[in-house]
């Protein structure tokens, strides 16, 4: 069996899913510097690199909107 590729996700959906991964990542930056337990320390550390590597990929998958029939100014 072949994993599914194409996922059909709206804009709402994924709006949920990075803010509940940007939830996980503030919880494990806290367990990083407040915890005296160095194992606990390593995990965080670890999941902190894959949630980050997981919202760029997200952030690098969107299209952004720029309209074509004016000046645009970003900010």
């Amino acid at each position: 069996m072949k994993p599914n590729k194409n996922f059909d996700i709206d804009v709402r959906e994924l709006q949920v899913i990075e803010d509940a991964l940007n939830k996980i990542l503030d919880q494990h930056l806290k367990e990083r510097i407040y915890s005296q337990n160095t194992a606990i320390q390593i995990k965080a550390e670890r999941s902190i690199k894959e949630i980050r590597a997981l919202l760029g990929s997200l952030h690098n998958q969107k299209t952004w909107f720029r309209p074509n029939d004016k000046i645009y100014i970003s900010g």
